[in-house]
């Protein structure tokens, strides 16, 4: 009934061009469980009931989806966040509930992963990335504060990408190896998007710490995820903090290193995702939405980039922000 009732939330200002549908068998069982019809006086069958909820959930996400493109009007960022705050909520919930002894047992999930994945990345991009970022424009709605649910869908966002298995370590381990790290590195920059808002909120890094502790993936050791991860968005932080402290020098570019861009991009600094050699010396590949591909590519000889995330993987100490590599002078593109 949340799921149902958060949708019909959700659908408000959103444009319909499908006509109705008829319910499928496992949204029928839902519907006749909600209205105490006979199925709700049976056993469950946990199986069509995690099939319903994960239906229900792609659902969520799709509209969640529509209301952010609602939300890029004026005056309508701090209800996207609120929104959002709830959507994730829901779907923490649901995690929980698939710890219960009820739920183990069947190994069925209420989430789908590509799903959570798929969120992941249209809300940590709508909150934090570019100009029209929902975070800032949420905080000058509020009178210049931040507010609870802000700090909820941070602290969320952070433990959907826990969920995920986005793990910094991991794709370090890599050694700038081809493949798995390409996605590992991609949901790093995402969740080094939230950096500027979730490194000094107590209260998300409470949220996504108590997420975590009851949502353990296997042999992955929570805490140790979320210290080496904190360290990491810690330096991310400064480092956007100290832009004009950074000078170039000559070092090898590794995909997990950080790139200072020029001042007309937003956001400047950025995660390595791959670094493609060749005869001029290389290209260091970065993200960026509003490319045709989804990413952009500067010379690694004309950015500064400076190492990041390689130390963790050799004992979890604090790695510096200091200069590495040639000058700012790449142009805006």
């Amino acid at each position: 009934m949340l799921l149902d009732a958060l949708m019909r939330r959700l659908g408000e200002g959103l444009t319909t061009t499908s006509s109705p549908r008829r319910r499928s068998e496992e949204e029928e069982i839902g519907a006749d469980e909600e209205e105490g019809g006979e199925l709700a006086r049976q056993a469950p069958d946990f199986e069509v009931l995690a099939k319903a909820c994960r239906g229900k959930v792609r659902r969520l996400i799709k509209r969640m989806d529509g209301q952010f493109e609602l939300a890029a009007a004026p005056d309508r960022a701090r209800r996207g966040v609120v929104q959002l705050a709830a959507v994730l909520g829901v779907i923490r919930t649901l995690r929980f509930v698939e710890q219960r002894p009820e739920w183990k047992r069947m190994h069925h999930e209420l989430v789908d992963r590509e799903d959570e994945w798929n969120l992941l990345q249209s809300a940590a991009l709508a909150v934090g990335w570019g100009p029209d970022a929902l975070a800032p424009r949420a905080i000058t709605e509020a009178g210049g504060d931040g507010f609870a649910e802000l700090s909820m869908v941070v602290g969320l966002l952070a433990w959907l990408a826990w969920d995920v298995e986005a793990d910094i370590t991991v794709a370090s381990q890599r050694g700038g190896l081809e493949g798995l790290e390409d996605q590992q590195w991609y949901a790093v920059q995402l969740l080094a998007t939230l950096s500027p808002w979730l490194a000094d909120d107590t209260e998300a890094w409470t949220i996504l710490e108590e997420s975590v502790a009851r949502t353990p993936r296997f042999r992955v050791d929570g805490e140790r995820w979320l210290a080496v991860h904190r360290a990491a968005l810690e330096t991310f932080a400064l480092v956007a903090l100290t832009l004009d402290q950074h000078r170039p020098t000559v070092r090898r570019v590794q995909p997990g290193d950080l790139v200072v861009l020029r001042a007309c991009a937003v956001p400047r600094v950025r995660v390595v995702l791959a670094v493609r050699h060749g005869s001029d010396g290389g290209k260091v590949v970065v993200l960026a939405p509003d490319a045709t591909d989804g990413e952009r590519s500067f010379l690694a000889s004309r950015v500064v980039t400076l190492p990041w995330a390689g130390g963790y993987d050799r004992g979890g100490g604090e790695l510096s922000a200091g200069p590495t590599s040639w000058g700012e002078r790449t142009r805006c593109r």
